[in-house]
């Protein structure tokens, strides 16, 4: 399969169980209870596998420009997070509680989904992009982007219940916010088509996950309001150290993977050169035969 293949059946994938999570979530009053209760935890999970794969892409990013182009990237998605979260101000997972006065209304619920649809053509976006530097960047990428997507859309589904749809009705609307990172991917296949826009695009995204992990899946200001620091520090480190475990035995697999292509090469080179030294000997064979007929 090639890198196009991967990044579809990723976009799939991660749809899928979205949705997936928003069926059992609906079937299930317990396992909804339970939801509900913990999605600040499950945020903060997910916060700590998208820090690491954050700090992965900015390395990545700083291998590839100049620091001053890479400082660039950075900004350019600093700047877009912070226009877009002003415009959409997207709900923040875990606030149970106070979804009831600040989301009473189909009217805020269409503002939710909007947000989410923002969140998720970035998702897209980010998933080419990472693709685009190998399959360890976009392996490593796919799998935060599950572990926030699932609460993302629980949270979601969460929200239009309380905002008076059915759960068929909340059901097709998380189905289409989670669709949209199909335009993310539009989007990212139109865009990349040199090495470094693809760099400018990798910062860029980076920073912006960056955002979103401190307003929106681990806001610190919250947490502290909430007194449960020691649980969710508890639970972002839990997904740090996954998501480092992750990429530390994808990137070791791919490690040996290099040397075994650079091993092949050397061995192609090494044919190449017995090759040539054949043809030489046999041309040299021929000369001082044509020599002696004469």
């Amino acid at each position: 399969m090639n890198t196009l293949h991967y990044i579809i059946l990723s976009g799939i994938l991660i749809s899928l169980l979205s949705i997936s999570g928003v069926a059992l979530i609906s079937t299930s009053k317990r396992l909804a209870t339970f939801v509900e209760k913990n999605l600040m935890s499950l945020s903060a999970l997910s916060a700590g596998v998208f820090l690491v794969t954050s700090f992965l892409l900015i390395k990545e990013t700083l291998e590839l420009l100049p620091l001053t182009s890479a400082v660039i990237s950075f900004g350019i998605g600093i700047i877009a997070y912070v226009l877009l979260h002003s415009v959409f101000n997207h709900h923040r997972h875990g606030d149970s509680h106070e979804h009831e006065h600040q989301h009473n209304g189909k009217q805020a619920a269409w503002k939710i989904m909007i947000g989410d649809t923002v969140h998720n053509i970035a998702d897209g976006l980010l998933l080419v992009t990472s693709f685009a530097f190998g399959n360890v960047v976009g392996f490593s990428t796919t799998l935060s982007i599950i572990l926030h997507e699932i609460p993302q859309e629980i949270s979601e589904f969460l929200v239009l219940k309380k905002a008076g749809y059915t759960n068929k009705e909340a059901a097709y609307r998380n189905l289409a916010t989670a669709s949209s990172i199909f335009v993310g991917i539009g989007i990212g296949l139109a865009l990349i088509n040199t090495e470094s826009i693809q760099a400018y695009l990798l910062g860029a995204t980076a920073t912006f996950f960056l955002g979103i992990v401190f307003t929106d899946l681990f806001p610190i200001k919250q947490v502290l309001k909430e007194g449960k620091t020691i649980s969710m520090l508890s639970a972002l480190i839990l997904g740090a150290a996954i998501m480092s475990s992750v990429s530390m035995s994808l990137g070791h697999s791919h490690s040996h993977e290099g040397d075994h292509d650079h091993k092949e090469h050397e061995h192609s080179h090494e044919m190449e050169g017995v090759h040539e030294e054949y043809e030489s000997n046999e041309h040299d064979s021929d000369e001082t035969e044509h020599n002696h007929q004469h």
